[in-house]
């Protein structure tokens, strides 16, 4: 009889924990909350302000752009003075192609560490020498780090010559 009561006590137990676990002694249901979505960050425009080169003497000085048109009697102006860390841009006003570089033609070596050899390498960006054609209204630019007078020629018409002059 003991063995009797005990079994019907724990079936009783036993039925209890699970009425109760049944009813909501469990924990409730999650909630999803969805995150709101953020606003897009807005656009920036790129940095138009001008470069600053550090010269000789420690003054920090604005780099400025030279334009030198390609037209069909050759460069405009044919020599340009400008400072070191300047760049100039060469932009073909012509029909036809143009092909700036640093003289002499055909080897393009006058300015430092220039040579039409080196067109097809990773030292692409760093010589004076456009390195291709520029077609109309195309143009090329290059930022003169050397000091000195630099002679320059159109590859494609080598009596085309000018000066970039680099104080």
């Amino acid at each position: 009889m003991a063995i009797t009561k005990f079994i019907t006590s724990s079936a009783l137990l036993i039925a209890l924990f699970l009425a109760l676990v049944s009813l909501g002694c469990s924990p409730p249901p999650m909630k999803v909350i969805e995150a709101p979505v953020p606003e897009p960050l807005p656009l920036v425009e790129e940095n138009t302000a001008p470069e600053m080169v550090v010269e000789e003497a420690g003054v920090m000085v604005e780099s400025q752009t030279h334009t030198v048109e390609i037209k069909n009697d050759g460069f405009q102006p044919q020599s340009v003075t400008i400072t070191v860390g300047d760049t100039v841009s060469f932009v073909n006003k012509n029909t036809v192609s143009h092909w700036p570089a640093s003289a002499v033609h055909p080897t393009h070596t006058a300015y430092p560490g220039s040579d039409i050899t080196k067109c097809s390498t990773s030292e692409k960006e760093m010589i004076f020498d456009a390195c291709a054609p520029l077609k109309a209204e195309d143009s090329w630019s290059f930022i003169f780090t050397e000091k000195g007078s630099w002679k320059y020629h159109d590859h494609l018409n080598p009596r085309f010559t000018g000066t970039i002059i680099v104080e």
